[in-house]
Formats: C-alpha cells, structure tokens, sequence
C-alpha cells in the first residue's frame, strides 16, 4: 500500500484525507467494503476544522501577528508553539485513537482535495522545493544531518535536523530567534517483531535529536539563509561546549542581537466558500 496524506501541516494540505493505492485486489475489496460502512464526516465537522486551521495559520504565517502573538504568550508565560501544534494535528492522541480514522471523508473536503490536485503546479513546487534542497545542502555541508539527505528525489513538509543536544540546541535557537520545534511530528518507532531482526541503532539515535526547523516554501531565500547559519552556528557550539566540559555542565546561552521572526507549517485556506457550501 501507498499513501498520500494531506493533512494540516502538510504543504498541499486539503486539512484531511489520503489517497491510498492499494496494490493487492482482493485486500483493496476488504478494504473497500470496511471504508463504505463507515458514516460520513459531516459539514458542520470538516467546517469547524477549516476555521481552526485558518486561525492558527493566522498567528503563524502573518509576521505582524506572529510577532504580537508570540510576544504577548512569553509575557504570560503561554506555550505557543504547543498549542499550535496540539490544534494543527489531525487527531490528538488518545485510547480511541485508531477509532477517530473511522470515518468516510465529507464531500467539502473531498472539493477542496481535488481543487488542490486540479491546480497543483510542477514548477512552483520544484522551485519552492530548491530553497530546501539549498538549505539542506549547506546544512549537510556543515556537518548537520539533515535525515534523508542523499535521497535524490524528495520533498519537505517538515524539515527536521539531528542536533548533538535538543533540548539545549532548541533553548538556544529559540534565544536566537529560530522557532526550533521539539514535537512536530506523531511519528513513532516500530520495534523489530523478532530477535531475528537487529535493532535500528542509527533511527533510534536520531529519534532522540531530532528538532524540526521553521523552514518551509513560504520562507523567503533570505530568512531561510539566516536560519540555517544560526542552526549552524549553535550546533558547533553546543559540539565545542560537549568536547571541552563535564557532563552536566550548563552552557550560558547567548542572544542574538537581530532575532530571526519566521513562522510555518499550514498554508492559508483557498477557495473556503466554494468548499463550505457543497453539500454532503
């Protein structure tokens, strides 16, 4: 099986839905026969999530209103980057997790599902695509693992680098005006289903140093140029700072003098009345 998600944080996101292939037929039919005996996400449902979505996408990806927003939740001591987050996942975790899948998708967001395949642009993605590729060459370049990095064909929607000490490596970067991310992501590990099969050392290093980057195609060239030389920057001193001390002792952090403000992760919501009026 194959699957395309389009969920919220995702570049070409429809707030929901996949598009899965299934290559086995008999599978594909139980499979089908399961997804039709589903009920079907309402309007009112698939609504809701829209201004949902369309609020946090305010608060990230306008620079005036990110700034108000971030200052005003520092001063009252709010956890900003958490609560975007927590309201940009498809479903928060939970014992009936698997359950809230159960659900066919609404036709709204089927609309707006194919109004993103029908206007999808090849060349504005590959050339939104090269200010990542360039980011993560001169990451790579650097000595920063960028995970992923010698695959040939790739796209990001998030783009995550492995750091010697995350949450130091996040407290510094966010000092320095870098909106670092420790939780972006609801991927988990698998463990091996025998002793037969050997543990995945390297993955499971990385899943400890991972931190996920403000870095995405709405991200002028230049912004993603500072970011990534902050990035840089703070990992050889975080690198210089474990060579040369005792474990356990604290790093002074240091404050950047221009301040990077950036946001990410959603893309605004196009065609929202034409969507919200198609009816189930």
């Amino acid at each position: 099986m194959t699957l395309f998600s389009f969920g919220s944080i995702k570049r070409y996101t429809s707030f929901g839905g996949a598009l899965a292939f299934i290559r086995d037929p008999e599978i594909y039919k139980k499979m089908v026969s399961t997804h039709d005996s589903f009920k079907v996400q309402s309007k009112s449902e698939f609504l809701k999530k829209l201004v949902r979505s369309l609020g946090i996408a305010t608060l990230l990806n306008n620079t005036k209103v990110n700034k108000s927003f971030k200052t005003a939740s520092n001063l009252v001591h709010f956890d900003y980057k958490e609560f975007a987050v927590h309201n940009l996942r498809g479903f928060a975790p939970s014992k009936d997790f698997l359950l809230k899948f159960n659900k066919q998708p609404s036709v709204a967001l089927l609309a707006f599902l194919y109004d993103r395949l029908r206007h999808f642009d090849l060349k504005e993605f590959q050339a939104n695509n090269k200010k990542m590729i360039a980011a993560k060459n001169k990451l790579v370049a650097n000595s920063v693992i960028v995970p992923g990095y010698s695959v040939n064909e790739r796209s990001f929607w998030l783009f995550p680098v492995i750091v010697p000490d995350v949450e130091l490596c996040a407290t510094m970067l966010n000092k320095r005006g870098v909106d670092a991310y420790l939780g972006a992501t609801q991927l988990r590990k698998i463990p091996p289903p025998s002793e037969r099969y050997k543990q995945p050392a390297k993955t499971n290093s990385f899943f400890d140093k991972i931190l996920y980057m403000p870095i995405s195609e709405i991200v002028p060239e230049d912004v993603i140029d500072k970011i990534v030389d902050e990035i840089i920057r703070v990992v050889r001193i975080v690198e210089r700072h474990q060579a040369k001390t005792k474990p356990h002792t604290k790093l002074c952090l240091i404050h950047s003098v221009n301040p990077i403000n950036i946001s990410q992760f959603i893309s605004p919501c196009l065609s929202l009345i034409h969507i919200c009026r198609c009816r189930r």
